[in-house]
This record gives C-alpha cells, sequence and structure tokens, in this order.
C-alpha cells in the first residue's frame, strides 16, 4: 500500500536525525498520507511523492538548542483530503530551506499554510528559505511567507475558496520573492497573489535582485511595504493600496534602464 504517517514523529536527543518518506513503487500505490507533527534536532525532512494530507500537518526541523533548522524538501504535490479543512505548516530554521518541488492545494486546496526558512533578516540575494515551483492555494485559508523567496516558473498564490471569499496573504520583511537565476528562464516567470476579501501584505520587495515577469496582486486591500520590479512591462494591483514609504514599481527590465512601466490600480 502507501506510506501513511499519522500522528508525532519525533527526534529530540539527537542532532541531524533524518527523516525520509518514500512512495511504495508498488504500482497499486496512490501517494503519501501524512498529518501530525514530524519534528528533528537539525535532521532533514525528505518526502518523495504526490502527498494527501489526512489531517493538519506540521514539520520543525529547528526545534535544537541552535534552533538552525535542516532542509525540508517536498519532491511533488500537497493536497487536502476535504478542502479548506487540512492546514500545513513547515519551518526549516533560520539558516535552512523549504523546496516545493509541486504544487500545493492545486487538486484539493489546503487550510491555512505557514512557511518559515532562511535568515533570521535577509537581504542578500543568494540566501534562500523557499525554493517554490507551483502554486499555492487554499480554501479561505491564511497564507504566511516568512522566507526569503526563489521562484522556478510562474506562480500564483490563492486563498479564494468560492466567490466574495478569501483570506490574508502576508510576505514578511524577510520574503524577498525574485527569479531563479539558475532557470534562464526567458521571459522571467510571472509572479500573482490573489486574497479575494482578504489583505496582502508585501513586506519585502519582489525582484529586487532577479526580476519577475508580470506581477499581480489582488485584494480587499494590498499594503505594500516595498518595492516591486517586474520585467513584463506590467505590475498590476487590484485593491485598496497602502504604502507605508515611497516606493519603486519598476515595469521595465531591471539592470539596464529599459522604464516602460504599465501600473494598474483599482479598487472594485
Amino acid at each position: 500500500g502507501s506510506p501513511v504517517v499519522s500522528g508525532s514523529v519525533g527526534s529530540t536527543s539527537s542532532n541531524g536525525t533524518q527523516v525520509q518518506i518514500v512512495e511504495n513503487d508498488n504500482p497499486a500505490a496512490t501517494g503519501i498520507t501524512l498529518g501530525g507533527y514530524i519534528s528533528t534536532t537539525d535532521g532533514r525532512v525528505l518526502v518523495n511523492g504526490p502527498v494527501t494530507l489526512a489531517s493538519d500537518l506540521a514539520i520543525d526541523t529547528s526545534i535544537n538548542d541552535s534552533g538552525n533548522g535542516a532542509p525540508i524538501n517536498f519532491s511533488s504535490t500537497i493536497d487536502a483530503s476535504d478542502a479548506g479543512k487540512q492546514s500545513l505548516s513547515l519551518n526549516a530554521g533560520p539558516e535552512n530551506a523549504v523546496t516545493l518541488n509541486g504544487a500545493v492545494g492545486d487538486g484539493t486546496p489546503l487550510g491555512k499554510v505557514s512557511i518559515t526558512g532562511g535568515c533570521a533578516n535577509c537581504q542578500d540575494s543568494y540566501v534562500t528559505g523557499l525554493y517554490l515551483d507551483g502554486d499555492i492555494t487554499t480554501k479561505n485559508g491564511t497564507i504566511s511567507i516568512d522566507a526569503p523567496t526563489m521562484v522556478e516558473n510562474s506562480v500564483t498564490i490563492a486563498t479564494v475558496g468560492d466567490s466574495g471569499t478569501g483570506a490574508d496573504i502576508v510576505f514578511s520583511a524577510k520574503a524577498l520573492v525574485q527569479a531563479d537565476p539558475a532557470n534562464n528562464e526567458s521571459p522571467p516567470p510571472n509572479f500573482a497573489a490573489n486574497a479575494g476579501v482578504g489583505a496582502i501584505t508585501i513586506g519585502a520587495p519582489l525582484g529586487l535582485f532577479d526580476s519577475l515577469g508580470a506581477v499581480t496582486l489582488t485584494g480587499d486591500r494590498v499594503n505594500l511595504g516595498a518595492d516591486i520590479y517586474a520585467t513584463g512591462n506590467n505590475v498590476i494591483i487590484q485593491g485598496p493600496t497602502a504604502t507605508a514609504t515611497q516606493l519603486v514599481l519598476f515595469g521595465g527590465t531591471n539592470g539596464n534602464g529599459n522604464f516602460d512601466p504599465q501600473i494598474n490600480t483599482s479598487c472594485d
């Protein structure tokens, strides 16, 4: 059958203990079912195969006294078993990254999603706390990203369950979002966030070191606390917008002075 983890898996006594969960290679296997709490003392957590959440899942690799953490890696998709009912919390500590190689909630949307990784106060273009290679979708559950984020391909972060619903989306002050320079994708990946009736908070620059393509932010309120750099000649902000400081919305090509912005704001 398929691997099932429901409950707590913990390592609190020895450093560097690794947890690896692998999909059964039996043709009848249907992926991995997870739920509960998985913790390590600076030991990696590797999940190889598509995941369905049977209950809320929390993974924390930073419980050691050092709090440095260790990588958390999902090789494939993550879905809820009941739309909007199961939540996901991932904490790789201040010196390591979460890698999501598949969409989260694309098949069946999750409840709340919280991701923590990377440095404590990031302004370095090469420090990454979240490698993102797919959309993140919840059904009216908040999404909180507290990690400098590298976008592999175009992604959408969404919390809208049905028409007229939504929940907050928060990118913290260390959650820079930028394209992966190793991909050399042309055009660069687009980035979109849709909070529906919820608010979007951008606490760190988008595309500062490696520009994104088009950037679209949609919410009942958009709180912009940092600059946006987009090479797709499009920065679209749909919703009442509040800014704490004077900001740069750059809709041209980052680095060569081609400034041709098409910046749209709407309170609809």
